[in-house]
């Protein structure tokens, strides 16, 4: 192997190489550890599954064909990763996660099945004129979608000038065009496409670990929430799913309960939750919360005549007597003994 080819697959294999740890960083290591990660991490698995056989397929067209078929493979996954992990960034928890799971599970029995009726060393014809076709077209179809989705924060990215006041908008901008830089380079080009894909991803992948590595410092100071406003259809989804996961876990009994516990549970950005409940809801984040508190302890308190008020108060979240009654009697216009005493007497 000449010089130049040698140094051409060095390069271009690097990329595969540090992309597969790049994307186990997202998938394991990466905090915090919110679903988003972990579907950004597999499509950096996928996509370098696929780069790394590009870079061996052009210098030697002559493998096995269970290495191109797992290579292939990795390639119909690309679109739905991307697109699990854009609407993930974009969207709460609840129906919108079991639509990303049932997505990424419809593509793998296909792919066992064509993997199976179709082996590349005997189906050559096929592969190369339906299958690696229909590759791309379900790849563009999964960057038009995911660009749909991104719609509103690509317009407000580029047309209101601050690309760099929001890296959680730009590192979600970034990977979405950088999907379409490697769909371009391979659907646009035949059999030199493969290296040139490859050596895109090393390139791309490099800059997005400036990106990762370097954000903090390229972010300058913003206004609260400058990105964008969370429309009303979406923000009345966010906050049935809000209301539902404090409800039913009760997570306000947790005296240290944090804002970004609270996102980490709905899988969003801890400034997106702050968004919602300031600017759709009119609140604040301790506000909210304590009237959940609050109402918990009016619950116990009519009801349960064992507990003392200082108990019901750490039962219901609050960490100290004094907060406890200077918060109920903000909200109920009274003490917890005087509300007690106004309550007809239970039945014991």
């Amino acid at each position: 192997m000449e010089l130049n080819r040698e140094l051409l697959f060095f390069f271009s294999g690097l990329g595969a190489f540090n992309g597969i740890m790049l994307g186990f960083y997202f998938l394991l290591y990466k905090k915090p550890k919110l679903v988003s990660n972990k579907y950004l991490g597999g499509l950096l698995v996928v996509m370098s599954f696929m780069m790394r056989m590009s870079v061996v397929f052009f210098f030697n067209d002559v493998l096995a064909s269970v290495y191109i078929h797992f290579g292939l493979s990795a390639c119909l996954l690309i679109g739905p990763f991307l697109f699990c992990y854009v609407t993930s960034t974009q969207a709460p928890v609840g129906k919108s996660e079991r639509f990303r799971v049932s997505n990424l599970l419809f593509w793998l029995p296909i792919i066992l099945i064509i993997n199976i009726a179709y082996p590349w060393d005997t189906e050559l014809y096929y592969w190369r004129e339906f299958f690696i076709p229909f590759i791309y077209i379900q790849w563009l179809c999964y960057l038009l979608a995911s660009g749909w989705i991104l719609r509103n924060v690509i317009h407000h990215f580029f047309m209101d000038g601050y690309p760099l006041k929001n890296m959680a908008n730009f590192w979600v901008i970034s990977i979405f065009v950088s999907n379409i830089i490697i769909w371009f380079s391979y659907a646009a080009f035949p059999f030199v496409s493969y290296i040139v894909g490859a050596l895109s991803f090393t390139f791309i992948l490099y800059l997005w670990v400036l990106i990762l590595f370097f954000s903090k410092g390229l972010a300058p100071a913003m206004e609260k929430y400058g990105d964008k406003k969370i429309e009303d259809t979406d923000a009345a989804q966010m906050i049935l799913e809000l209301e539902e996961i404090i409800e039913q876990e009760k997570l306000f009994k947790d005296a240290n309960l944090s804002l970004s516990d609270v996102a980490k549970k709905m899988n969003i950005l801890p400034h997106r939750l702050s968004q919602l409940i300031n600017d759709n809801m009119r609140s604040n984040y301790s506000s909210f919360v304590n009237k959940y508190r609050i109402e918990e302890a009016k619950k116990l308190i009519a009801t349960n005549d064992q507990f003392t008020l200082e108990a019901i108060g750490y039962e219901c979240g609050f960490n100290s007597r004094s907060t406890f009654y200077a918060t109920f009697k903000k909200y109920v216009g009274t003490t917890p003994a005087k509300y007690k005493k106004s309550l007809p007497a239970l039945d014991i």
